[in-house]
């Protein structure tokens, strides 16, 4: 995926522009000094991960003051696809939880979050004061 990322990148532009890094980590372990960035964007990994409190603690810790967080992640939404999301739930592929669900751990870690539901898409916008 990063290289497909860099290589999208050198195409329409012609080089990776200075200021973004492409690093493989795990989200779990986080290589980063406090309050190192003012924006972390992560798409589709709250439902990889059985305990979402661990990331957003750190997250919490090298996001720097007024800065924002943006999450995309599956969602039960009391959709159809929900049948879908529960079978990849019982294969051990995903974790599925609610819009209440993801409130909930928001708040327990102290973070704010303002989301919205798209489908099965929910859309988490958190900012650190």
């Amino acid at each position: 995926m990063l290289r497909m990322a860099k290589s999208r990148l050198i195409k329409q532009n012609g080089s990776v522009p200075d200021h973004l890094i492409f690093l493989h980590s795990d989200a779990l372990l986080l290589p980063f000094q406090e309050n190192a960035f003012t924006t972390i964007l992560s798409e589709n990994l709250l439902h990889c991960l059985s305990d979402t409190s661990i990331l957003l603690k750190q997250l919490k810790t090298i996001l720097s003051k007024n800065g924002k967080i943006y999450f995309t992640t599956l969602v039960k939404n009391n959709r159809f696809a929900d049948k879908y999301l529960e079978a990849l739930a019982k294969s051990g592929k995903l974790i599925s939880r609610t819009l209440a669900d993801h409130k909930e751990i928001f708040e327990q870690v102290g973070l704010a979050a303002k989301c919205e539901t798209m489908g099965s898409i929910l859309l988490i916008q958190s900012v650190i004061s």
